[in-house]
């Protein structure tokens, strides 16, 4: 069962916070965006295909649709992602022997080898948030973000 996200007249204050909320998450994310672009480019990459690297790196051979569920994209954006990584000789399509419909998707020697070239995430965040919050503060948003993400957004 899901929770309803929902704003009734009487909840204006509610829908309120919700909308700032929303806009927060949004200016956050682009900052996110601009710094993991500014590291990423400097290996002649994009945010998109070095999260792939992250997740691949977690567990080699994922199946294509996995990787869009987890980057929150389409079957067809992700394709285009791993085309481009496939090109760049960083993964590669391997289909499994129980159903040849399953892509899964492996790191080549190239693509394990980039692991050591990027910052780790730590060192990410830090440019990005110096100063900001403390690990429990973190620890807290995070729980309340996951909440709301779990909540449907009704119109």
């Amino acid at each position: 069962m899901s929770n309803k996200c929902c704003c009734l007249p009487q909840d204006s204050q509610m829908c309120e916070d919700m909308e700032a909320i929303a806009s927060l998450i949004d200016k956050i994310n682009k900052k996110f965006f601009k710094v993991q672009n500014e590291i990423t480019s400097k290996t002649g990459m994009t945010p998109q295909q070095y999260y792939l690297l992250t997740l691949l790196w977690e567990e080699d051979g994922r199946p294509l649709h996995e990787l869009a569920n987890s980057s929150c994209c389409s079957k067809s954006t992700i394709t285009g992602i791993v085309d481009t990584m496939e090109k760049n000789d960083l993964v590669f399509r391997d289909r499994t022997s129980e159903d040849r419909r399953v892509i899964l998707i492996r790191l080549t020697e190239k693509g394990k080898g980039m692991k050591g070239k990027f910052p780790d995430i730590e060192e990410m965040f830090s440019k990005c948030c110096s100063g900001g919050l403390t690990a429990a503060e973190a620890k807290e948003l995070r729980l309340l973000l996951e909440k709301l993400n779990r909540m449907d957004i009704v119109y």
